[in-house]
């Protein structure tokens, strides 16, 4: 905004030249009146102070109107985040949390939680768990279906509530366990029940659904059996639903499934009671650790499939 100087004052009394005798008509009297005499410098024109602050004023409404429309649009991005968004950071932070010793810096390549997709990096050796681990899996907490000296080892990571885990199962893991439970086939399946999907802590002092269902299936593998623990894999990914809604698998949903998969009654206070929920969580914290960063995961004898879903040599086990 240009800001115009006001206006010099202009002469009250004007006269024609024909009202002015010759002896008032000297050079100096010819001269305009908005010109100075000869010799002398032009004086300033006078600024209108009031318009000047105006105009300030006016100035200063705009960049004030400009400054709140930007806190607006700021604030309307945070309010589009939404909360699932905001949810799985706060459960991802926590779980990464829990997987750094108390009182110790972060390490460098910390992984980050898990995401419901395969996973693309290599993974460290295992370490034993301290929590209780049901019966029917090993020193590290993978639940084992087939004989467990087998030559050929497949194992698995996955979240029960992961869309790409019920894929998975459905193109491929299925079939390979169906093949591992057959006798004498050699192979070995080793789950990994991992909770991360919609769970509000590390240590699952509230279950969510992924937690209610992997401990589920840590009570039939120790109660019932891998044959038992075989059926209920495909009975829940048959009921998941894939947008991982967190009022899935209540606790009488686990048990009606667990029931129809042949648990007995032991299983079904297994479930109720939550016993196997500090495995669950050691599991998902160690499985972290080793560097599993997305579900499923999948190792074919101790090496990293890259896309568990067109993998020739996971085909080859079934005979496709």
């Amino acid at each position: 905004m240009t800001i115009e100087p006001a206006p010099a004052d202009q002469p009250q009394d004007l006269q024609s030249p024909h009202d002015q005798s010759p002896h008032d008509q000297s050079p100096h009297d010819q001269l305009p009146h908005d010109q100075p005499p000869p010799g002398e410098q032009p004086a300033a024109p006078a600024v209108d102070a009031t318009g000047l602050a105006l105009a300030r004023l006016r100035q200063g409404i705009i960049l004030g109107f400009i400054l709140v429309a930007g806190l607006g649009i700021a604030s309307l991005v945070l309010v589009l985040m939404t909360r699932q968004d905001v949810t799985a950071l706060a459960q991802q932070l926590a779980v990464v949390r829990a997987a750094i010793p108390s009182g110790q810096p972060a390490p460098a390549a910390q992984p980050a939680a898990p995401s419901a997709e395969p996973a693309k990096s290599g993974l460290r050796p295992p370490v034993a768990l301290k929590a209780r681990i049901p019966s029917g899996a090993d020193d590290f907490g993978a639940l084992l279906i087939g004989d467990p000296s087998a030559a050929r080892v497949v194992e698995v990571f996955v979240d029960f509530q992961c869309p790409f885990c019920q894929r998975w199962d459905r193109q491929v893991g299925a079939r390979i366990i169906d093949q591992a439970l057959t006798p004498g086939s050699g192979l070995l399946v080793k789950v990994n029940p991992l909770a991360f999907l919609g769970e509000t802590s590390a240590t699952l002092s509230v279950p969510g659904a992924s937690a209610r269902a992997a401990n589920a299936a840590a009570c039939i593998r120790h109660a019932d059996g891998a044959d038992v623990l075989a059926r209920y894999i495909t009975a829940i990914y048959e009921v998941a639903d894939p947008s991982e809604p967190p009022g899935q698998f209540p606790p009488d949903q686990l048990v009606s499934i667990a029931a129809k998969a042949g648990a007995g009654k032991a299983t079904e206070s297994c479930i109720r009671a939550n016993t196997f929920i500090p495995y669950v969580a050691e599991v998902t914290r160690e499985s972290i650790g080793r560097g599993v960063a997305g579900t499923p995961t999948v190792l074919l004898d101790g090496t990293l499939i890259e896309d568990p879903f067109t993998n020739v040599d996971l085909a080859s086990l079934v005979g496709t």
